[in-house]
């Protein structure tokens, strides 16, 4: 393990899969259903955001009639439906998965999505053989920017030294959350118009940057 990280842990809708804009094409048809019309800057800002947070975040920007229960069923109706059609990896992401498990290093994926839906990305991306642990935003009190989801991840890896283990996310809320468990964090900003990831120790537009030795000099950094 000389060289490497002691462990990476994915974020995984917009790192591993290419889930994000079936899940706020999800959101827009959601909410145009509940009655409220979702612009490009509401879009960006939910990205990375549990559905507790989602509601939040729509409650205070406009005038919401629907409940929690509508807007969770809902979403969840449009977002199940697509994730079953299939899903596809983000570009890299199977390449770096199968060398990190070459070098035996341990992953893990820490996401605000509800557990089932990890299972179904995961097997459909094909990258579930390459996961050790997951944590899923139902299982923790407080989801992203909280650092619950990351500290829930790496303790079901069996508590990898935190100095030395690398998270890899894609939205501001996400970084946030792995730096406040105490990791260093890769940012994936994929193009211009997705929001600055302020707080990664390192900044790359595809994983196909990325590889187990700079993950290690990161995590040595």
């Amino acid at each position: 393990m000389s060289g490497l990280p002691s462990a990476v842990v994915f974020d995984m809708d917009g790192v591993i899969a290419d889930t994000e804009r079936v899940s706020l094409a999800s959101f827009a048809a959601a909410g145009a259903e509940l009655g409220v019309e979702l612009d490009d800057g509401d879009l960006a800002d939910l990205t990375g955001l549990s559905l507790l947070r989602v509601d939040a975040l729509l409650r205070e920007r406009h005038d919401v009639r629907f409940t929690f229960d509508e807007l969770r069923d809902t979403y969840r109706g449009r977002y199940l439906a697509e994730l079953q059609r299939g899903v596809v990896a983000c570009p890299g992401a199977l390449e770096l998965l199968a060398a990190l498990a070459r070098e035996d290093v341990p992953v893990a994926v820490a996401s605000s999505s509800p557990h089932n839906q990890v299972d179904i990305v995961l097997a459909s991306t094909g990258a579930a053989p390459y996961v050790r642990a997951i944590a899923s935003g139902d299982e923790v009190a407080a989801t992203k920017p909280a650092p619950d989801v990351y500290l829930l991840a790496v303790e079901r890896l069996g508590g990898p030294d935190a100095r030395r283990t690398v998270a890899i996310e894609d939205s501001p809320a996400g970084v946030a959350a792995a730096v406040a468990a105490g990791l260093r964090c890769v940012g994936v900003r994929a193009g211009p118009s997705q929001p600055p990831l302020d707080g990664a120790t390192a900044v790359v537009s595809s994983l196909e940057e990325v590889t187990p030795a700079s993950l290690g000099e990161l995590a040595a950094g």
